[in-house]
């Protein structure tokens, strides 16, 4: 019988799945094409203090601004490897006064610019996923290592090639929260890991009812859940702050709230929730955090340590 009780209790470990209301959605723009507003793979976003939503559009090589409710500000960049100009872009994120960040993939550097584009500097160091913490420190991953920028030059360097705590099969997400801990989702290993701003292991949250999940974007609320762009299922996964609990939305289709090849999603200050797709952004109302399905502590948190 003990190893009923084991197995009983490695279920309780487990996080489960609840039956939360999913976040509502609100609107979405864009469509197919090259013309401003237009995306051809909009693979990464990020929100200014403003509420102003950036896009990096994979394809096209550029960047464009939107206000709020999608309405088309300004674009910058061209294909290229010059300064201002992109190739392959793929990773976005703001920072400090609104300082701009973009990373490419057929280019090893990183490029600050001014809210309306204009370009400020680059450094060497590119990757495929970028993040700034509130002082302004730069997170750039790449396949399995994180490199930490200040003011421009490299001061940490974390990870390596494997299946464990620290270790990564392919990052293709980053966020930072409010307190400065480093969120980090990896698409082969199908989970995330939270370490502090110095790269220690903090805690993983894996996928725990089986099937293939590919986690390429996630970003977290100020309350601390985490929010996970699902690409191989073409949904959202919101896990609870202290991990145990977690529920998905969207699914397939074209219709508003489901998605078609999610790429990335972005929390405003506000609290409401974008997502990239193929060819458009939506726009949800912030969900309810999921609910704790068990008392006794924090044990999926204590797990993963």
């Amino acid at each position: 019988m003990r190893w009923c009780w084991a197995l009983c209790v490695a279920c309780l470990l487990l996080p489960r799945e609840t039956g939360a209301q999913p976040p509502t959605y609100l609107m979405q723009w864009g469509s197919f094409g090259t013309e401003a507003g237009q995306f051809d793979s909009p693979f990464s976003l990020a929100v200014d203090s403003q509420g102003n939503i950036f896009v990096v559009d994979y394809r096209n090589s550029r960047v464009q601004k939107f206000t709020p409710d999608g309405q088309f500000l300004l674009q910058w960049g061209s294909n290229g490897y010059g300064d201002g100009q992109f190739a392959k872009p793929v990773g976005i994120a703001i920072g400090p006064s609104d300082l701009v960040y973009v990373v490419c993939s057929l280019r090893n550097d990183v490029q600050e610019f001014l809210p309306d584009g204009s370009f400020q500097r680059k450094w060497t160091g590119g990757g495929s996923v970028i993040d700034v913490d509130a002082a302004g420190n730069v997170y750039v991953a790449a396949d399995h290592t994180i490199r930490k920028y200040v003011n421009g030059t490299e001061v940490l360097t974390w990870g390596e090639y494997g299946y464990g705590d620290g270790k990564f099969g392919t990052i293709q997400g980053i966020a930072v929260d409010g307190s400065g801990y480093v969120y980090v989702a990896d698409r082969t290993n199908g989970w995330f890991q939270k370490f502090t701003q110095d790269g220690d292991f903090v805690m993983r949250w894996t996928w725990p009812l089986g099937g293939r999940v590919e986690f390429i974007g996630l970003d977290v609320a100020s309350n601390g859940t985490v929010h996970l762009a699902d690409y191989w299922n073409s949904r959202m996964v919101s896990v609870s702050p202290d991990g145990e609990s977690f529920f998905t939305w969207g699914g397939p289709g074209e219709e508003p709230g489901q998605f078609n090849s999610i790429w990335d999603v972005v929390l405003s200050q506000d609290g409401f929730i974008y997502t990239a797709e193929d060819y458009r952004i939506q726009k949800f109302a912030t969900g309810p955090v999921p609910a704790r399905p068990i008392s006794w502590g924090h044990l999926k948190a204590r797990f993963d340590k």
